[in-house]
């Protein structure tokens, strides 16, 4: 799947013209076709779309013929074949959730649990761009209903110092999160940074430097006055649990794509709980398909923010029957995951 995007999307690893993203189809023997979305990135998961269709042709001699119900099972095969590809084997377990939720009639949410919300509110993300249309672009958003922003930085601090400050100029009740995605390298350069923003009440500031130093993450929530936030840092509970010894995050950026589905998700939450970290529920930029799944999910789990914010991103859709509007996503009520495939991917 080849979704384009509105605009280009970028951050300080990478930029998206369109979303090279693959959608994983699982047929049964009783008619029931479940889907799911892989969302590769080389910048976060390792992985490209490539890479993910040749892992679903690998895999497929290992699952035809197992019970799709079975889907720990299913995860297990996946995981003792395949090392890694953590966004192909969620959207294998996607499609198995799609299928297990079809066959009981039910929609997705009743097997995630207790449902605690109908709608879910989501931040209005802001990729890298020049001062005057990133302020714009937040202004109209806020006019049409947005309450939180989610601010890519990492690249050109003047730049990202006045578009935040125009935020909180614009709103001061609004949240503000800020993103570097690695950006600033160094933990000094980082707590450099930090210091010009967090005055404006930052409510959260993700993935200052490089994944791989959780010291240098550590050193860094030591000496900042604003919460501290991983993402390409965590992708398993093994660097949660690194990233917990270290004391180097308040908060987690719990993806899908990262941890290969939603019983590795829940894994991290019980640690996350565990140990009074909090977590939100991460973003790929997925199609209405993936954001159908991520609000069931969040619908269900207490997380401190969805960014579900693909819908919004994206030109071209990959089916029907999610119901948003500015700042909020319907949870689906229809069996399945709840969203009627265009026909082009049927």
């Amino acid at each position: 799947m080849n979704i384009p995007l509105r605009e280009p999307f970028v951050i300080s690893t990478e930029r998206l013209d369109y979303l090279p993203y693959a959608l994983i189809k699982i047929g049964t023997d009783e008619g029931i076709n479940g889907y799911g979305e892989a969302t590769p990135s080389w910048a976060s998961t390792g992985e490209t779309q490539e890479s993910v269709l040749g892992a679903a042709k690998l895999m497929r001699q290992f699952f035809i013929g197992m019970d799709p119900l079975d889907i720990e099972g299913v995860g297990s095969v996946a995981d003792y074949n395949l090392h890694f590809n953590s966004s192909f084997k969620a959207g294998v377990e996607e499609a198995l959730f799609d299928i297990k939720a079809k066959s009981l009639k039910a929609p997705l949410h009743r097997l995630f649990g207790q449902k605690k919300e109908d709608t879910i509110e989501i931040p209005f993300v802001v990729g890298m761009k020049d001062e005057g249309a990133a302020v714009k672009e937040i202004s109209n958003a806020l006019s049409r209903g947005f309450k939180s922003f989610k601010i890519k930085a990492g690249a050109d601090i003047e730049i990202e110092k006045n578009v935040i400050r125009a935020t909180r100029g614009l709103s001061s009740e609004a949240k503000i999160f800020v993103d570097a995605n690695q950006g600033w390298k160094s933990p000094e350069n980082a707590i450099k940074k930090i210091k010009e923003i967090e005055r404006y009440e930052i409510e959260w500031i993700e993935q200052p430097i490089l994944a791989a130093d959780i010291k240098g993450n550590s050193t860094i929530r030591k000496n900042v006055g604003v919460k501290l936030m991983l993402d390409e840092s965590i992708q398993s509970i093994w660097d949660c649990e690194r990233a917990i010894e270290y004391d180097a995050m308040d908060i987690v950026n719990i993806k899908i794509a990262k941890t290969g589905g939603f019983l590795n998700a829940d894994e991290l939450i019980r640690m996350c709980d565990e140990h009074g970290k909090k977590y939100i529920l991460g973003s790929m930029i997925e199609s209405s398909l993936g954001t159908a799944f991520m609000a069931h999910f969040a619908s269900c789990r207490n997380f401190l923010s969805c960014e579900a914010c693909g819908v919004y991103l994206i030109t071209e859709d990959t089916g029907e029957g999610l119901e948003y509007w500015d700042g909020y996503i319907r949870v689906p009520e229809s069996p399945g995951v709840g969203i009627k495939l265009s026909e082009k991917y049927r």
